[in-house]
């Protein structure tokens, strides 16, 4: 049986330091849209801002293992796009944050007994939720998990 839920909990229960205290909304907890007055806050997602980005599997020795390799996106919004000073106000936070966000994942070689295999940070302007003209400086990560099933 897959392990993958339990490493979305994994995830959830990471803590990522940062200039502010993030909230994290795991899968069962995902809102439908946000308010600024809940940021920063960290959003485990099921889906992926790429399109076309499937689930790798293989057969081990074609026997009846399979060996998944998981993308997990890890979504940070950290303000609405348009609040306070700009740029200027929030690069030095979003810098940091990722910095510590690999700090945190290098912590964390395995999660759930399923394999870190890679993983990337980059920040930018997101739109949330997708298609609502709603956008908000942060950064993503996606996580790629390797598990045995």
């Amino acid at each position: 049986m897959s392990k993958i839920l339990d490493v979305y909990d994994a995830l959830a229960n990471m803590e990522v330091k940062s200039a502010k205290t993030l909230k994290v909304y795991n899968l069962e907890a995902l809102p439908e849209s946000v308010d600024t007055a809940n940021l920063p806050a960290r959003f485990l997602l099921p889906l992926s801002p790429k399109p076309m980005e499937g689930r790798d599997g293989m057969f081990i020795n074609m026997g009846k293992r399979i060996n998944v390799q998981w993308v997990i996106n890890d979504l940070m919004l950290w303000q609405a796009s348009e609040q306070g000073s700009g740029l200027k106000g929030f690069a030095r936070d979003l810098v940091d944050y990722c910095g510590n966000y690999i700090e945190e994942i290098k912590q964390h070689p395995c999660l759930a007994g399923c394999v870190v295999k890679s993983f990337n940070v980059r920040t930018g302007v997101f739109e949330w939720p997708v298609m609502s003209g709603r956008y908000f400086a942060g950064a993503l990560a996606e996580i790629t998990v390797e598990e045995l099933i």
